[in-house]
Order: C-alpha cells, then sequence, then structure tokens
C-alpha cells in the first residue's frame, strides 16, 4: 500500500494505514485539511493537541507563540498554564507581573501577588470586592476594618454615622468607644 503526499498522508508503519502528515487532519475527503496555524497535531481545523516548537496549546485547544493574558508559556508542557486568580500576567513560578485595574487589585512589591485597592476585600476571585457602604477598608462584607470620614467603627466592625447607645463617637480614632459603666449616653468627656 502506498499513500500519496499529495493527499497529505503517509503510511503508518504499525497500523499499514495511511494517516495524515503532521500539521494535518483527517476531514474525511481524498486530500487531508490543514491544521489552525502553530498546530503540529490536530483532530479538526480548531482542535489542537500539540503544537509546533515556539508555539503553545491553549484552553480552547489552538496554538499560540505568546499566552494569552492570565497564562504564561510552560515550556515542559508547552501549553498555556494558568496564572495565580489574581495576577493579569505572571512568570513560570506564579508571581505576578501586573495586575488588572478592571480587578481592583495593584501589584503589592512585597508579596508579589494582586492586592485588592482601598475599599475592595480579598475573595479569593479574579475580582476584588467592593468593601460596604461607608467603609474605606475592609475584610469581608460584614467585617470593616476602618470607616469613612464622618463614620464610626462600631464593636461588630460596622461604620456607622452615629454611636449606638452606651457609646461615643471618637472622633481622633474614628471609633465608637464606649461610655462609663452607668451611662446610657454621654460625650466624648464621659
Amino acid at each position: 500500500m502506498s499513500c500519496s503526499a499529495a493527499d497529505k498522508r503517509q503510511l503508518d508503519s504499525l497500523t499499514g494505514r495511511c494517516t495524515p502528515l503532521p500539521k494535518y487532519y483527517d476531514n474525511n475527503t481524498q486530500i487531508c485539511a490543514s491544521c489552525s496555524p502553530g498546530c503540529q497535531l490536530c483532530s479538526s481545523s480548531s482542535f489542537c493537541t500539540g503544537c509546533i516548537d515556539g508555539f503553545f496549546l491553549g484552553k480552547d485547544y489552538l496554538c499560540y507563540n505568546s499566552c494569552p493574558n492570565r497564562t504564561f508559556k510552560n515550556i515542559v508542557t508547552q501549553a498555556c498554564q494558568p496564572c495565580p486568580y489574581d495576577c493579569f500576567s505572571c512568570n513560570i513560578d506564579g508571581t505576578c507581573v501586573t495586575c488588572s485595574k478592571d480587578d481592583f487589585r495593584f501589584l503589592d512589591p512585597i508579596s508579589s501577588r494582586c492586592s485588592p485597592i482601598l475599599g475592595y476585600y480579598e475573595n479569593f476571585l479574579q475580582t476584588a470586592m467592593s468593601c460596604p457602604l461607608n467603609c474605606s477598608s475592609c475584610k469581608s462584607p460584614t467585617y470593616c476594618i476602618t470607616c469613612s470620614d464622618n463614620y464610626y467603627l462600631t464593636a461588630d466592625n460596622l461604620c456607622l454615622s452615629q454611636c449606638p447607645a452606651r457609646f461615643f463617637a471618637n472622633r481622633a480614632t474614628k471609633r465608637c468607644q464606649g461610655c462609663p459603666i452607668d451611662c446610657y449616653l454621654c460625650n466624648s468627656r464621659g
């Protein structure tokens, strides 16, 4: 049996059948069809299973000479590997190189990770979440750390414009501070 290079086929010595040449796939016609650019092996024009040297397989099964945002070139697997969830671009060791302002994150020079900007908190997803109303920094949607101007941090970590009974607004610390034990209401002088 012989196979025709003009038909983009070669003889497989193991099976004795004509198989597509590299960079081609069997499209159930006489002549094999070409893989997409950068593909070494494919099963259709849009489904690569291996890339030529210098190209990397993306999660969409296409080959890229430069990986898309949020992925990096893994030269061992010859694939575009995902960066950590918070990185817009990263190195092979998982350290962030750039962050996206659209994710409400900035590059922290100490941790080399993308940390939430002021007014947002870490939720371990790509986009940081907004703090509750009147919080300038927070840990979660129910835990304020600091408050916006003219708001005071309560004992249960909320920011209020007026402190509850048995507390007064300490303007210096921006916290609701406890009144003397015998007072229901008090001023900053106790």
